[in-house]
């Protein structure tokens, strides 16, 4: 003769505190891989940032190398850095004043001279409150050479 394994069909589901268990669980769980997932997308935002201020600085000291600055003229770093903001405007904005460019070249531009520039971003916002702890600076820098001493019209 055959028995029943289960007499009382209530054993076949779940007790009602089994069933909060695995509630409580799963949010806690989704607490956590939600946190690890906006923290990917942060610092995925980061690596972005950071390639488009790396192609800015390179897009400056290639304009530098090739068109130098006078050296007589007073607004040397700015005419490097309007290229280098105006190389981008989506999806970071390279005008914003969050933005820093800096430029050094020699006072006496000839061909072979070094050229250095460097962006900065200042105070980049994090979404995650725990990644604020780090730095907000994202700085990028690139270096050329001259090519020419004066800029062809």
């Amino acid at each position: 003769m055959m028995t029943q394994k289960y007499s009382n069909p209530k054993d076949l589901y779940a007790s009602e505190q089994e069933r909060g268990q695995s509630l409580l669980e799963m949010a806690l769980s989704m607490v956590i891989l939600l946190i690890l997932l906006a923290g990917i997308v942060d610092l995925g935002r980061v690596f972005f940032t950071y390639i488009a201020l790396r192609d800015a600085a390179q897009e400056g000291a290639a304009f530098a190398a090739i068109c130098p600055p006078d050296p007589d003229f007073p607004g040397n770093g700015e005419i490097i850095s309007n290229r280098v903001k105006a190389s981008s405007h989506f999806p970071v904005n390279m005008s914003s004043p969050n933005i820093i460019v800096n430029s050094s070249f020699p006072t006496s531009a000839s061909p072979g001279s070094p050229v250095q520039v460097i962006v900065t971003y200042q105070n980049f916002q994090f979404i995650m409150p725990f990644l604020n702890l780090i730095d907000g600076n994202i700085s990028a820098r690139a270096e050329d050479v001259s090519l020419q001493y004066e800029c062809p019209d």
